[in-house]
Parts: structure tokens; C-alpha cells; sequence
């Protein structure tokens, strides 16, 4: 009997955590797999990027560039660039001639799309978001399949896509009791998650910390993890909250991201798709903080939809972000006289259960049994 050739998958991906955290686990996924043999990451930056596990998988970095006509004078190099990119893609495709590609969105993936279009090599898209990022935009026609986490927001683009579960490295349900601990909080008090983001937000930041202040005048039973990002002041900080009799972990970097979402009641963050996909797997109720400069607003979209339909947080625009404000929203969800947390909760446990996306695993292995046909 004849052997099946094994398929080589190429995952197109680069950037910040929201692009590189669903690209790494669905790599992981497919590498379980009998029928691929191989999956190799190009990207533009993925030997520096800190998102990107290099020593657990094969990568090559792929230039390319942001066009923008706002900055003229960086549209030179931003082309010479991806002109570079492509041509360095073209080669390694054509040594590796894969089966299939796989994009994740952003910049850093558009010179590896381009030259799968020149092979004519059949590639899927996954936007994450509710609005179709620009690269995705660009490409999105002539894909396979364009997975998504959400209804994209316009209707001539859900006619080509298919909601699919993110995929995300939570595996396994952490026992709350064991992850406060990871962090040396106390087993049975309510924990508070703060996260700007993969780059910090220095708002975020400054703000929660004015609010635990008026939460410790108050002698209220609260305490927190917080990731400041990677451009904080973290020994600032850390002196700040020793002045407080809260006890606050406080981290400028998390690689256990699994474990401070299960030791968390509450989580405030900003709406970007991954963190919200990650909210949504821990049934964690969150205030949702969108960035006000996200490209075509879709950060305040994941906001809303979070809000209104999943009904599973609060969005609260930065603009009206001040330490009374925010300490009123943390206090009204938490207050058991309330009930809003558990209704919260009750609301992300309700859309998990009627959710019908497949795994995006899955629909890649179907994209490529089809493809032999």
C-alpha cells in the first residue's frame, strides 16, 4: 500500500500577542496531527518578536512594511521592504512548496500572501476581530476560507467567512485556589486582573492604581494582578503598592497568562480579540477599556459586542477613564447585594453553550482532504 505524503503547512503571522497567540496554538494543533508533516511560521520580525516561541518551531523572517500615506517619508523603505519580503518568500515557498498557507492578519504577513498568490498556493484567513483587518481585506476574495472569532461587521464580508473557536493555549481548567497562590494572594479573597495590552497602557496603569488607593481607604476585601506591559515603571510601581495594606502582585511581563485568568473574579483589560477570546474561555467577566487609536475602531466594536450581545462586560471609553469612575464600575460588579457578577458570568457560560464554531484546526484539515480531491 502506497504511503499518503504528509502535507507542509505554512502559518504567515507575525506582530503583537493578538496575532501570534491563536497562530502559535493552532500550530501546536496541527502538529498533533497524522497528516501534516510539517508547519513552518513566516513573518515579518519573528526572530525578535516575544510572542513567538523560535525554539519550538521552525520560522523565517519575511520583511515588509506598513503602508501608509500619512508617513511619506517612510513609504520608500516600507516598500523596498516588501519588495524584499516577497522575494525572499518566493524562494522559500518554492524550496518548501507548501500545501497550504494560513494568515493571521497585520502587516508583518503581507509578503508571504503575496507570494502565495504567485504560486497560486491555496492559503485561509483568520480575522479575529469584528471588523476585517487590512491585510485580510486585501486578500480576503481569493482565500479558501476566511475563519473568524465573530459576525464580521459588514455583510459582504460574512458571505465568505465562517466562525470558528479561537484557538488559545488554555487547556485545562486551573483551579482558582492553586493559581492565587502561583501569585501569593490569599485563597478566598476577591482578585482583580488588570492588563493593558501586550505594550502596557500607562492610563490603564496610573488609573487602577488611584483606584486601589481610594479602595484601601476604604478597607475594602479586594486584591490584584497587575501587568503593567513592558514599558512601565515596574520598580515605581511596586513601591507605590507596598505603601498600600491591598495585596497587589504586580508584574511588568506574564508567560502564565492561564494562571492569573483563573485566579481572577474580574479582569480589566483592553478589548482586543485575543484577551476577549481568552475572557470568553474562563467565563471571566470584564471591564472593557477600548484603545481610542485601534485602526477602523475595532476595539470599541469587541467592546460593544462583549457588552451587548454576549452581555459578559462593561466597556468604558478611556476618555471618561478616572480613578471614581472606575472604582464605581469595579465596585457595583462586585458587590454580592448586586448580583452582576454572577450574572456576568452567568451570560459568557450562556454563549459557550450555544457557540456552534468549529475548531479552526479542523477546518484547516478539512481545507486540505478537500484540496486532494
Amino acid at each position: 500500500m502506497k504511503n499518503t505524503p504528509k502535507k507542509k503547512v505554512v502559518i504567515a503571522a507575525g506582530g503583537t500577542g493578538g496575532h501570534m497567540v491563536p497562530a502559535t496554538a493552532l500550530a501546536k494543533n496541527l502538529e498533533l496531527l497524522d497528516e501534516i508533516g510539517s508547519v513552518v511560521f513566516m513573518g515579518d520580525g519573528l526572530s525578535t518578536n516575544p510572542y513567538f516561541q523560535k525554539e519550538e518551531f521552525t520560522f523565517h523572517d519575511i520583511a515588509s512594511g506598513r503602508i501608509s500615506m500619512r508617513r511619506p517619508k517612510e513609504l520608500l523603505l516600507s516598500c523596498f521592504q516588501i519588495v524584499k519580503g516577497i522575494c525572499t518568500a518566493v524562494l522559500h515557498l518554492k524550496k518548501q512548496k507548501p500545501d497550504i498557507i494560513i494568515g493571521f492578519g497585520s502587516y508583518h504577513s503581507f509578503s508571504t500572501l503575496v507570494a502565495s498568490r504567485l504560486f497560486r498556493i491555496p492559503y485561509v484567513l483568520y480575522e479575529s476581530n469584528l471588523v476585517l483587518g487590512r491585510v485580510n481585506r486585501l486578500f480576503y476574495k481569493s482565500s479558501k476560507i476566511l475563519a473568524t472569532q465573530f459576525p464580521l461587521d459588514k455583510k459582504s464580508y460574512q458571505k465568505k467567512s465562517i466562525i470558528v473557536k479561537t484557538p488559545l493555549n488554555i487547556k485545562k481548567i486551573e483551579n482558582q485556589a492553586n493559581s492565587r497562590k502561583h501569585y501569593k494572594l490569599d485563597e478566598n479573597t476577591k482578585t482583580l486582573l488588570v492588563f493593558g495590552g501586550s505594550q502596557g497602557s500607562k492610563k490603564i496603569n496610573e488609573t487602577v492604581l488611584e483606584m486601589l488607593r481610594l479602595l484601601d481607604q476604604k478597607s475594602i476585601a479586594l486584591q490584584c494582578i497587575h501587568i503593567l506591559g513592558k514599558d512601565a515603571d515596574l520598580v515605581w510601581f511596586k513601591k507605590e503598592y507596598q505603601k498600600l495594606k491591598l495585596n497587589v502582585c504586580v508584574k511588568s511581563f506574564e508567560t502564565k497568562m492561564q494562571k492569573a485568568l483563573y485566579a481572577s473574579d474580574l479582569v480589566i483589560s483592553r478589548a482586543g480579540a485575543i484577551s476577549i477570546g481568552e475572557q470568553i474561555a474562563c467565563s471571566l467577566p470584564s471591564i472593557l477599556i477600548p484603545y481610542p487609536f485601534a485602526k477602523d475602531n475595532h476595539q470599541e466594536k469587541n467592546a460593544n459586542y462583549m457588552q451587548k450581545i454576549i452581555k459578559g462586560s462593561c466597556m468604558l471609553r478611556e476618555e471618561k477613564l478616572d480613578p471614581c469612575v472606575l472604582y464605581e464600575k469595579v465596585q457595583s460588579i462586585l458587590d454580592p447585594r448586586m448580583n452582576k457578577l454572577k450574572e456576568m458570568k452567568d451570560h459568557l457560560n450562556a454563549y459557550k453553550k450555544k457557540e456552534k464554531g468549529e475548531l479552526l484546526c479542523e477546518l484547516i484539515q478539512k481545507c486540505i482532504r478537500d484540496e486532494k480531491k
